[in-house]
């Protein structure tokens, strides 16, 4: 090397240096606030995390890939992040800081990854900056680290598989298509079109290979979830997808490719901008389809439509965040290249502008609800699960969060909701999730307790009437829980009494936020 190229190669990397140290102050700054709201104890910001941990927890320790130790559970949306979390959990023990470690690595390769992508596409050092700094702040990356979850490492995956589509594209495509769809299934969407890219380039056999990789990690899965009497799809992919929206009659329409989707991108304003802004890109012939940067922008202007199609967005940023990076980084490369077509340059400046104040609200936002998200979560369901753990553990209970009560408590759980239980899931999916049905299987599991959120069973026809209410913990400003309100059932009747008297005995320790209600502080 020669004396020159390191003071060539730091100043390249500038840019990244900056981002990863702005990072690093946001990542700081939100970490601090959060433990603000939860006693000095490190907590996630979404429940769903405590479930990637309890079954990382039981796979390191009891070798059993499920929500509990007694039996696998297709509870997991992102088999590559359980997989990888039960490797720290197996090496480290199953330490509560190791998901955010993961993330804050993971947002550091996405910042990487970024910038690789827009170096090779000759993008100034000032505009990826710029760019970088959008990653961080649009995405929004500190919330993300602090939802504990395999979001960040999915956008990571995505930006990085686009990026060699984008260049030539070659094997290193075939490595990297299976860690995009087990990181998350919705990691299909951008491998089939990727596959209909190179067909139509008439790049059959990669196209092929790339298919067929891409499918290892789902068929895999589907085979060992099978196997154990499951669905080849994990639970929480059929229920909060088109799957399980209950499609009939021409509702089933909306499930060919490329025919729905369109309302709900109507509804997602900051998708929107950034959709809009490619396909002005496209359409205004800046960026021809068939270049690097258009090709950039036809996968994530096809990928964005068939994930609001199929999948959901929302829930506290995290579904649709790898679009967001994905955008921003396949938007910067087509407008701020050196190969930029536009005519008038104020034009495509403007338009991005608008796009950048749309996402910009979404991201502000979040740095003031991750903090109260973590107060939630440490309010509702830490306490829950401790509740549980010190009064009912390796009993039955029913309940319709899961992720920290099975965490911190060994429970044999009744989910409600249907990610760990089969029969509930089967039960929505064919029609028969009713009052009676629901009373039938807790007699039938033995449960004596049920922690629920009463509202969720009011289209099964509510709560079995023969269960009784001992009391309720309410917290405010809620954020991300699925009510504000928690209610606890003594399902066995002669539970009741003794149900009331923990309640009471643990009363003292919970958080000064939330009120007590119901028959046992009477």
């Amino acid at each position: 090397m020669s004396t020159t190229s390191a003071p060539g190669a730091l100043r390249g990397r500038g840019p990244l240096v900056i981002a990863l140290a702005v990072l690093g102050a946001a990542l700081a700054a939100v970490v601090s606030w959060s433990l603000r709201h939860s006693g000095g104890a490190l907590v996630y910001a979404l429940d769903d995390a405590y479930i990637h941990m309890a079954m990382a927890r039981n796979l390191a320790e009891h070798g059993v890939f499920g929500v509990t130790r007694y039996g696998f559970t297709s509870s997991s949306s992102s088999p590559l992040w359980t997989l990888l979390l039960a490797g720290c959990f197996a090496l480290l023990g199953a330490r509560a800081w190791l998901p955010l470690g993961l993330n804050v690595v993971a947002a550091a390769l996405l910042l990487f990854a970024a910038d690789e992508v827009l170096s090779a596409h000759g993008v100034r050092a000032r505009t990826r900056l710029v760019a970088l700094l959008a990653l961080i702040l649009l995405t929004p990356a500190p919330a993300l680290v602090m939802v504990g979850q395999e979001h960040l490492l999915h956008a990571t995956l995505t930006v990085a598989f686009a990026g060699l589509m984008a260049s030539e594209p070659r094997a290193a495509l075939l490595l990297v298509a299976p860690l995009v769809t087990a990181a998350r299934y919705e990691g299909l969407f951008l491998v089939l079109l990727a596959c209909l890219v190179l067909a139509a380039r008439r790049r059959f056999g990669l196209a092929l290979a790339l298919g067929l990789a891409s499918l290892v990690p789902p068929v895999i899965y589907g085979l060992v979830s099978v196997a154990h009497g499951w669905y080849p799809l994990p639970n929480p992919v059929i229920l909060k997808g088109a799957l399980g929206e209950g499609l009939a009659g021409r509702g089933r329409l909306a499930l060919v490719p490329f025919l729905g989707g369109w309302a709900e991108l109507l509804r997602t304003p900051h998708l929107l901008a950034l959709a809009a802004l490619a396909a002005v890109a496209l359409g205004a012939r800046w960026r021809l389809a068939s270049s690097r940067e258009g090709t950039m922008l036809v996968l994530f202007l096809g990928t964005t439509v068939l994930h609001l199609q199929y999948a959901k967005t929302g829930w506290f940023y995290r579904y649709e965040a790898y679009l967001v990076a994905f955008g921003i980084v396949a938007l910067t490369a087509a407008l701020a290249g050196p190969g930029n077509r536009a005519r008038r340059p104020w034009l495509p400046a403007a338009l991005a502008a608008g796009a950048t104040i749309v996402c910009a609200i979404r991201g502000a936002r979040s740095f003031v609800e991750t903090p109260r998200a973590v107060g939630n979560i440490y309010e509702q369901q830490i306490q829950m699960g401790r509740f549980l753990a010190r009064f009912y553990p390796e009993q039955a209970v029913a309940a319709n969060d899961i992720g920290a009560i099975d965490d911190l408590a060994d429970l044999r759980v009744l989910d409600l909701w249907g990610l760990a239980s089969r029969e509930v899931a089967e039960a929505k999916l064919s029609g028969r999730y009713t009052t009676r049905w629901i009373a039938s299987q807790a007699r039938d599991r033995g449960v004596r307790v049920a922690v629920l959120y009463e509202r969720w069973l009011d289209a099964a026809g509510g709560v079995p009437p023969e269960w009784a209410r001992a009391g309720r913990w309410r917290v405010s400003g809620n954020v991300v829980l699925g009510d504000r309100t928690v209610s606890f059932y003594a399902v066995d009747p002669a539970e009741a009494a003794p149900l009331a008297e923990h309640l009471r005995s643990f009363a003292p320790e919970l958080p000064p936020g939330v009120s007590q209600l119901g028959p046992y502080t009477r």
